[in-house]
């Protein structure tokens, strides 16, 4: 069975034609290339950061916008640049980590000793100045209080004369609102706001990672610039699903011997790649949101219809397991799916008999059907488990 096993696989390894992929990893989402295209953006960040980088002045930084829009890139880039100058920046994705992982790894691979301060002891290790990163910061539990602390290291340590410059980055256009007003008043964030890229810009990224990764003959120019308004028109101008289509593209046309890609193979990878970011971004919905954007999967509605649908789901799917949101949470629960590009807002100019005409703002998830009934199957069963749950506290 073992030998059988590996003359199957060596005759796959004979027959895969690795004629069109060079080079993989740069379509990897965490791939940093030498440059990256510059916007607006960009530049007011590199501008905000003169004052620490050259004074030691903080002027913290809140860097917003949807997935895939390059703020993540951009970090990665500054961390690049000034790392050569000799600038510390530590750089945490603090996805699902609380504030002692974030310590934990700030720290790395210092150990304090048991009862020591993990923050003081990281305030003694760094340098005069250093910029600290914090990627995915709207979904880190109970970060708030570290954010407050890292914004006051002088109150905190006067005997220490560390500057610290914090860029935080969050995919939730809202985020910074939930923060406690002191918090607030403390960090003074100055936000900037990383807008969906356009098809041109989309089309130089692609085009600098074919150079770098593809046989140029493998695919026309006209094929990536498809790729780029593609994304842009469905997809909010992520970048990561346009680049996980380019290597999926290629995968697909090398597993049968090709050494071009076709169009069929473009359309099969950008339905794949759309289908596992669609469902890596339903993930990281709370229920109300993901139930918002559920009850806007059964079509077209105005925001009374929608907000009705989305009461009826909650109330017939929870059965009183989870509250329904009220009416403010629900717009702005709409407005945060719209940022992340899950859901299509339009105007439409109705006309009745004998009435002025009025303008119905209408509400429609871009998400298909079966990814979001995949995605509630997921759910229910942790959701019966809060039920249960509070059904043993009562």
């Amino acid at each position: 069975m073992v030998e059988e096993i590996k003359s199957s696989l060596n005759r796959m390894l004979d027959k895969f034609n690795a004629s069109i992929m060079l080079n993989a990893n740069v379509f990897d989402i965490s791939f940093t290339p030498s440059e990256i295209v510059e916007r607006p953006e960009t530049k007011v960040l590199y501008e905000s950061l003169l004052s620490f980088i050259v004074y030691g002045v903080p002027n913290h930084v809140l860097l917003n916008g949807p997935p895939g829009t390059g703020k993540t890139v951009t970090a990665h880039m500054l961390k690049r640049i000034l790392s050569e100058r000799k600038i510390r920046v530590d750089y945490i994705n603090c996805e699902n980590k609380k504030p002692e992982n974030i310590l934990e790894l700030l720290l790395y691979p210092l150990e304090p000793n048991t009862g020591e301060d993990m923050l003081g002891v990281y305030i003694k290790s760094i340098p005069d100045k250093t910029l600290i990163i914090l990627d995915e910061i709207d979904k880190s539990p109970q970060s708030h209080t570290l954010l407050y602390q890292l914004s006051r290291i002088s109150e905190l340590f006067p005997d220490i004369k560390k500057k610290i410059n914090l860029i935080l980055i969050s995919n939730h256009p809202l985020w910074d609102t939930f923060l406690d007003p002191y918090i607030r008043s403390s960090l003074t964030l100055m936000k900037i706001n990383f807008l969906p890229y356009k098809k041109d810009d989309l089309y130089k990224i692609l085009k600098n990672r074919v150079e770098k990764g593809l046989n140029p003959k493998s695919i026309t120019d006209d094929q990536v610039k498809r790729i780029a308004e593609e994304v842009c028109i469905q997809d909010v101008g992520d970048t990561r699903i346009a680049m996980k289509t380019l290597l999926r593209a290629a995968i697909s046309a090398e597993k049968v011997g090709k050494n071009i890609i076709e169009n069929s193979d473009i359309e099969s990878a950008l339905r794949d790649s759309r289908r596992e970011i669609q469902l890596k971004r339903l993930v990281g919905l709370t229920n109300n949101n993901f139930f918002l954007l559920y009850a806007a999967g059964t079509g077209v509605s105005s925001m009374g219809e929608l907000v009705r649908e989305y009461k009826e789901v909650v109330y017939s799917l929870c059965d009183g397991k989870i509250i329904p949101l009220k009416s403010t949470a629900i717009y702005q629960g709409i407005e945060y799916l719209r940022s992340q590009g899950l859901l299509d807002r339009n105007i439409e100019i109705k006309k009745e008999e004998n009435k002025p005409p009025r303008k119905i703002m209408l509400l429609k998830s871009k998400i298909a059907t079966d990814i979001l009934e995949e995605e509630l199957d997921k759910r229910m069963p942790s959701i019966e488990h809060l039920h249960l749950k509070n059904k043993v506290k009562e």
